[in-house]
């Protein structure tokens, strides 16, 4: 089986673009981004996989405010969708 890569990178940029997450690139590593947009990835993340229910242990726990506030947000948008988070 092959992996379509530039669907992939097509999906996951219509997904973090929907947050307004931002990160330079769809292939940039993880561990470069910062630590709001790690949380941001992680959450867009499972609310592209999650379908019922999405569990979060302290989302925004060690972020500076506006990293918060975008976690934060990113919870709302999700919820707004129909998947509860708690």
């Amino acid at each position: 089986m092959r992996l379509d890569m530039l669907a992939m990178r097509a999906a996951s940029s219509a997904h973090l673009a929907d947050p307004k997450i931002a990160i330079k690139s769809v292939t940039q590593a993880v561990d470069t981004l910062y630590g709001g947009q790690r949380q941001g990835v992680a959450v867009v993340r499972a609310a592209a996989f999650g379908k019922r229910v999405i569990i979060m242990d302290e989302p925004a726990v060690a972020l500076g405010v506006k990293e918060s506030g975008m976690v934060v947000d990113l919870v709302r948008q999700i919820r707004s969708r129909g998947i509860p988070s708690c």
